[in-house]
C-alpha cells in the first residue's frame, strides 16, 4: 500500500527558563527566557545545540556566539500583594523578542515586544469570587521570526498573549467558586488588532 505524504515540517526544538525571586511577603520578581530551534531547508533556521541546555546560562549570547537562526526571546514580571489592600495583588510582565536600541522611539518594526499590566481582588465584598482586570499591549510581529519554523508557536497557535501580536487587549476575568461540585467563570475581551503589514527594514 502506498501512502502519500505532504511536505515534511521541520523538527522544532524548544527551551526555556524561569526563575522567581521571594522578597520580603509580598513582592515576588520572575525573569524567563526561551528560545525556538528549526531547521528549515529553504529559510535558515538552526539544529539543536547543547548549549541549551546549560540551565545557568542566558540565551542571547549563546544565540550570538555561535551563530544560531533560533528566536530567542527574554521576560521579566512582577506582583506584589499591599499589606494594606487585603486579598488584592498587582502584577505585571514584559517580553522582549528583539531590539535595537538606536531604533528606539521611531517605531521601527522590528523592535518587538509586549507588556501586560493586571488586578486581580479576591473576595471584593462577594464571597467565594475572585475578579481580574488586565490590559496588554504587543507589538507587531512579537513572536514572529524571519523562518516560520523558529516562530512561537505550536501547531499554529500563539505560545504567548492571545491577542496575538499587533494588539491593545483590555480583558475582565470572574470566577465564582461556592461550596459544592459547581463553579461560574466569566471573562470577556476588548481587543483592536492591526494587521501586521509588511514593513521596510
Amino acid at each position: 500500500e502506498t501512502v502519500a505524504s505532504g511536505p515534511r515540517r521541520p523538527s522544532r526544538w524548544g527551551v526555556f527558563h524561569h526563575i522567581a525571586i521571594q522578597l520580603g511577603d509580598n513582592l515576588e520578581l520572575d525573569l524567563y527566557e526561551g528560545v525556538i530551534m528549526a531547521r528549515d531547508t529553504t529559510a535558515g533556521g538552526s539544529n539543536f545545540d547543547p548549549a541549551y541546555l546549560n540551565p545557568a546560562i542566558v540565551f542571547r549570547p549563546v544565540e550570538r556566539d555561535i551563530g544560531s537562526g533560533g528566536n530567542a526571546m527574554l521576560g521579566a514580571g512582577a506582583s506584589w500583594r499591599p499589606s494594606f489592600v487585603p486579598n488584592t495583588e498587582l502584577y505585571g510582565q514584559f517580553v522582549l523578542d528583539e531590539l535595537r536600541v538606536s531604533n528606539i522611539g521611531n517605531q521601527w518594526w522590528a523592535n518587538k515586544w509586549g507588556g501586560t499590566l493586571g488586578l486581580h481582588v479576591v473576595e471584593p465584598g462577594i464571597p467565594h469570587l475572585s475578579a481580574r482586570l488586565e490590559a496588554s499591549r504587543l507589538r507587531p510581529f512579537l513572536y514572529s521570526q524571519r523562518t516560520g519554523a523558529s516562530a512561537f508557536l505550536h501547531m499554529n497557535d500563539l505560545v504567548g498573549h492571545p491577542a496575538g501580536p499587533n494588539s491593545i487587549d483590555l480583558s475582565v476575568f470572574l470566577d465564582y467558586e461556592p461550596p459544592g461540585p459547581w463553579r461560574g467563570l466569566l471573562s470577556a475581551s476588548w481587543t483592536v488588532s492591526g494587521r501586521n503589514p509588511i514593513a521596510d527594514d
